[in-house]
């Protein structure tokens, strides 16, 4: 088969992993999603410029993940690139409190590495799937403990090809949400030749790794308070079936779970998808689940949310494809 002219360029001056056509389905939790135009594995930070750099100049569009445990692609694929920050970007240094972790690290593998260390602040995320990168860009948290709680700053790459330090007031953080995501632009992130008037085809700033202060603390007990945490994880969260964790963020003051259980959704069904009946806020892939199916049950939900408590529920996960709105339902589930 003869290959096209973007998969002939990519060849010449990308050093790392390229697979065209790779089904997402087998990158993301959920293991939903049809092919992406090519997935990218840098091999290192060189690698990521030029892949990002010709998508620029090509106007292609791109997408960067880590774990992908927070993604629901499309059953048509991706009409782009998506780089994944994987194993090339999975190392960590410690000296004393203060760490340094590259977004491909496992946030799992950090948390246990620092308790191991007597380093506490990571206990409740060690059941998280995901990774840094992923982790420091939606500020994931789990039992109100959050990975912004301990993060000094982060270095990322612009869209100019250049990296830049920034500081924790930079990021922005917020709940699930930094300055990794979206359009802000931070002081001094865009880099020369380009202006905020110049959008790019991707993220405006992408994580390579993440400056961490931990808290001093005792191994054991640290231990036993991560083990108590992963405890509570599987008594309360579907973790033997494909997700991708909590579908909707917890409005100020409220639960989603809480809101979806009380419109009577819990237990939901469509298609290959069901809402879990172990938590309402997870949408769970019984097995041959499509994007398709997932998103009819998130605008069932939305709007039986809205009806019953006039609640109008935000997406925690990340859609990445063509895709429909997420308004209205002109189907009813099961």
């Amino acid at each position: 088969m003869n290959e096209s002219p973007i998969i002939q360029d990519l060849r010449r001056i990308f050093r790392g992993e390229m697979r065209p056509n790779e089904p997402m389905s087998l990158h993301t939790s959920f293991r939903i999603g049809g092919p992406a135009l090519a997935l990218l594995l840098p091999r290192d930070v060189d690698d990521l410029i030029a892949a990002t750099h010709y998508a620029h100049k090509s106007a292609i569009p791109y997408y960067v993940i880590g774990a992908g445990s927070k993604l629901l692609v499309m059953d048509e694929g991706v009409d782009g690139l998506v780089i994944k920050m994987g194993h090339n970007f999975g190392s960590m240094t410690f000296q004393g409190q203060n760490v340094t972790a590259e977004a491909g690290v496992r946030l799992s593998a950090l948390a246990r590495e620092a308790i191991r260390r007597g380093l506490g602040g990571l206990e409740a995320l060690a059941g998280i799937p995901g990774t840094v990168g992923g982790a420091v860009a939606m500020n994931a948290g789990a039992f109100s403990q959050c990975i912004g709680d301990v993060l000094e700053g982060v270095v990322a790459l612009n869209w100019s090809g250049e990296t830049r330090l920034l500081s924790r007031q930079d990021l922005r953080l917020g709940y699930r949400t930094s300055a990794l995501q979206g359009t802000y632009i931070p002081p001094q992130s865009v880099g020369d030749g380009r202006t905020d008037e110049s959008p790019p085809h991707g993220p405006v700033l992408i994580c390579l790794k993440a400056m961490l202060r931990l808290n001093p603390g005792n191994p054991k007990e640290l231990a036993e308070l991560e083990e108590a945490f992963l405890e509570k994880r599987k008594r309360r969260q579907p973790l033997d079936v494909p997700s991708a964790g909590s579908v909707f963020k917890n409005p100020p003051g409220l639960s989603a779970g809480r809101l979806i259980e009380q419109a009577g959704c819990k237990g939901l069904t469509y298609g290959g998808a069901a809402v879990s009946p172990t938590h309402a806020n997870f949408i769970i892939n019984k097995g041959g689940a499509t994007a398709q199916d997932v998103l009819h049950l998130i605008r069932e939900i939305k709007r039986r949310v809205f009806e019953k408590s006039g609640v109008d529920l935000e997406l925690e996960i990340r859609v990445l494809g063509e895709s429909v709105g997420l308004e209205g339902s002109d189907r009813r589930c099961s």
